[in-house]
């Protein structure tokens, strides 16, 4: 199998690696190919699938649907050029435990390789014939969202070619994609709209994929794929960095928040950051005597450093957390920081952290 899917590769003229991996007492080998960026090469895309399966099962749909998406994609988008690189990555490994997938993202982590995003197809091909409207669920930690919103617009955009709807949902650690969200990546994986019921068994055969449905899927990747790789990035994550302010700290205010870019020499930072008093039992958010809530959203275009100051409050004593959340826009899209600060307020406006 392995050698068939190296040679399914090599026929796309990609340039092709296997990379051979052990861990917890067993070993395989990671297949990989590449579409080399032309303007941001170092920022990297990953589309991949995992090629082994349960040993009850011939794996039709787990993964042999995503697989056979990932060849498919590959075999379209090497006719194109892109501002990033594009990596498609078919791992073994993955149902004794991610094992595959968790050396490679370790070893990127290593080498400090700035890897956007990642999407796993991982289950894709089966759906009921009777059905006559279809999910594809994008299952994303809350960082890879903006992901997701890429997948929406491609679908919004050719309804006729994939005739799915892009459904949201909270991630699952049960795939490859997870390896990477363990090494800070952004990560998220596509799924179908319900559990095959041949799943990890003798039955997982092609006689139930529905084929129709895994086109549709495969339209929508490729899609996603080729929008994400025309992005052009300057900023990393690491780069944002938050500093939070209690009243002590600030002088007359209640709270201020520092965002501060430090490849300010780089680019200039777009984002949106909201920040929120909140409740730490309830999470809800705090409110002031005169039933404002304690929660701004701002869109600064942040150079060196941008701060936000809220003057005092009226405020019952309280226990609180401050959170800041901080997205990306335009050029920054993808951009991400989530930071919280436990305090307390006293003497009504005093917010101590």
């Amino acid at each position: 199998l392995e050698q068939y899917l190296v040679s399914q590769l090599s026929l796309s003229g990609l340039v092709v690696q296997t990379q051979p991996w052990r861990m917890k007492l067993r070993s395989g080998d990671n297949i990989q190919a590449t579409i080399p960026g032309t303007t941001h090469p170092d920022d990297i895309l990953v589309l991949c699938a995992h090629y082994d399966c349960s040993p009850v099962s011939p794996g039709a749909d787990d993964d042999g649907s995503g697989v056979a998406a990932v060849l498919t994609i590959a075999n379209v988008l090497r006719n194109y050029q892109f501002n990033c690189t594009i990596r498609f990555l078919l791992f073994s490994g993955e149902e004794q435990g991610l094992l595959g997938s968790t050396v490679y993202a370790e070893n990127a982590r290593k080498l400090d390789e700035n890897i956007l995003g990642v999407i796993a197809l991982d289950g894709i091909g089966y759906a009921d014939p009777h059905v006559e409207n279809h999910t594809i669920w994008n299952r994303a930690n809350l960082s890879a969202y903006w992901i997701v919103n890429h997948s929406q617009a491609i679908e919004a955009l050719y309804p006729d070619l994939i005739g799915l709807t892009v459904g949201r949902r909270p991630c699952t650690p049960d795939s490859d994609h997870q390896s990477f969200i363990n090494q800070g990546y952004d990560g998220e994986c596509f799924r179908e709209e319900t559990l095959d019921p041949f799943y990890h068994t003798s039955d997982d055969t092609i006689e139930h994929i529905n084929l129709s449905y895994l086109t549709g899927v495969t339209r929508l990747a490729a899609g996603t794929m080729a929008d994400l790789a025309e992005m052009h990035r300057f900023l990393k994550s690491d780069q944002i960095t938050v500093k939070m302010k209690g009243t002590l700290r600030t002088g007359n205010g209640l709270l201020a928040v520092n965002v501060s870019n430090l490849g300010y020499l780089q680019d200039t930072a777009n984002l949106t950051v909201n920040v929120a008093l909140k409740n730490p039992r309830t999470w809800a958010d705090l409110r002031t005597t005169k039933n404002s809530t304690m929660n701004w959203t701002l869109h600064p275009e942040v150079s060196r450093y941008w701060e936000f100051r809220a003057g005092y409050q009226k405020l019952t004593g309280h226990l609180a957390v401050l959170v800041v959340t901080i997205t990306g826009r335009g050029d920054d899209e993808g951009l991400y920081h989530y930071q919280t600060q436990s305090g307390v307020i006293l003497r009504h406006r005093y917010l101590i952290l």
